[in-house]
């Protein structure tokens, strides 16, 4: 995967040891998972493929209609092809929020002002910190995937319940 930030400057942490995507079938829904990393912030995003024509729609009706539980909310809806080349619907959440550490966002800001010099980013991150403000925490692939699985459980349910009322 390409990113416009090297990875070789991300700094070091698990973002190196990691894979930047994985996919699999949930065993307890049976719901295909992904998980992929996002080439502009370097942090991980998961996805649930679904099949209930009701969740086809924008991401922002999913959050406001349906109340899925899962980190951040859902922010991605819509079409994702898998490594066969296979499309699906999908949807999914990102870990780019406050306080979520996005490696390639960190390393970027760092670079902004070149050289050895601390950037205004790193130093207003310092001052957060030392305030108790502001703790940033890189959502590593374990995390990510308890996150993926959990959304999983929450649309085989929401497709079971729906097909049921369906079938009435």
């Amino acid at each position: 995967m390409e990113f416009p930030v090297p990875k070789s400057s991300w700094g070091p942490g698990p973002w190196h040891s990691e894979p930047d995507q994985t996919r699999w079938t949930d065993p307890t829904t049976g719901m295909r998972c992904a998980i992929l990393r996002d080439a502009v912030s370097g942090a991980l995003c998961g996805y649930v493929e679904i099949h209930h024509p009701g969740l086809c729609c924008d991401f922002v009706e999913i959050n406001r209609e349906y109340c899925f539980d899962v980190h951040g909310d859902i922010t991605y809806s819509g079409l994702l092809f898998s490594s066969e080349g296979k499309t699906g619907w999908w949807i999914g959440f990102d870990c780019h929020h406050a306080p979520d550490l996005a490696p390639a966002t960190v390393a970027f800001w760092s670079s902004v002002v070149g050289g050895s010099r601390r950037s205004v980013f790193e130093l207003l991150v310092d001052h957060l910190n030392k305030a108790g403000m502001y703790q940033p925490v890189y959502r590593d692939l374990e995390y990510v995937r308890g996150q993926v699985e959990r959304l999983a459980a929450q649309v085989a349910e929401y497709e079971r319940t729906h097909e049921t009322r369906r079938r009435a």
